[in-house]
């Protein structure tokens, strides 16, 4: 599954995926939560997040970002190793 997503304003609520997210920051900042850290991911920058860790996400400012991601099932990954 993939995604190619915008916030401006807002956040996503703590939420979890059954997948691995493979994400990048295509423009703005976006910053959010896991694995109990604060981080931020910008433009070019790959983000992959595991299954089940919840995490949020949020504008660092007023002018949004944009990302795009991949959700991959974790049977894909482990045929790989």
């Amino acid at each position: 599954e993939l995604i190619d997503a915008q916030l401006r304003v807002g956040a996503f609520s703590p939420h979890r995926h059954d997948t691995y997210t493979v994400a990048v920051t295509t423009s703005g900042v976006q910053t959010f939560n896991y694995r109990g850290e604060q981080w931020e991911s910008r433009p070019g920058q790959v983000v992959i997040l595991h299954p089940d860790e919840v995490h949020d996400g949020y504008c660092r400012d007023q002018a949004g970002f944009s990302y795009r991601a991949a959700y991959v099932p974790p049977a894909h990954v482990q045929t790989v190793i």
